[in-house]
């Protein structure tokens, strides 16, 4: 199954909600709080994004959060796309 890295404002849960039922049979959608800790955030959130067939982002509230998300995605050969 295909996976998609979300990137988002988790105070806009409806975001998660609509990707997922966007993807629901065709793929995973995950985000960085989906993943056990033990490793720096940053390096766990290159590697999801580096594991996804897609990255989303929402930068509807301008989170820092979601930025570095998303800026760590521009600079890499990786499909990306923004829901703002």
């Amino acid at each position: 199954m295909k996976t998609v890295f979300l990137g988002y404002p988790f105070a806009i849960p409806e975001i998660r909600t609509a990707v997922e039922a966007g993807c629901d049979g065709i793929a995973k959608v995950i985000v960085a709080s989906d993943r056990l800790r033990g490793k720096h955030l940053l390096v766990k959130i290159d590697e999801m994004i580096d594991e996804a067939d897609v990255s989303l982002f929402d930068l509807t509230l301008h989170n820092a959060n979601v930025a570095v998300e998303f800026g760590i995605a521009y600079t890499r050969d990786v499909k990306w796309a923004l829901l703002y």
